[in-house]
């Protein structure tokens, strides 16, 4: 397990990569209210695809300081453009 920093615009995310050996593919989360990196859930389903050779990256959409307003759980113009970073960091090479 890999801790990583983002960047999207003026903010920094922070996230979960796991790589396992050989990749087939990877996963992007995007997720919604309040769900991130620590989410049981997410780690859970991260798992079993990496079983199958799937690397995952769990980013957390939010910073810590927006996640502390319920409000931002739920803005959802926060987030085109951060699953878009989140996709630029995991293949830097797509473009």
């Amino acid at each position: 397990m890999s801790e990583v920093s983002i960047p999207s615009g003026a903010v920094t995310l922070e996230g979960v990569l796991e790589l396992p050996a050989r990749p087939c593919g990877a996963v992007v989360f995007s997720h919604g209210s309040g769900s991130g990196r620590f989410s049981t859930r997410n780690r859970y389903v991260a798992g079993e695809l990496r079983k199958s050779g799937v690397a995952t990256l769990i980013p957390d959409l939010l910073t810590e300081a927006e996640d502390r307003d319920s409000d931002n759980r739920f803005a959802i113009p926060l987030r085109p453009e951060r699953v878009c970073d989140a996709l630029r960091f995991a293949d830097p090479h797509a473009g």
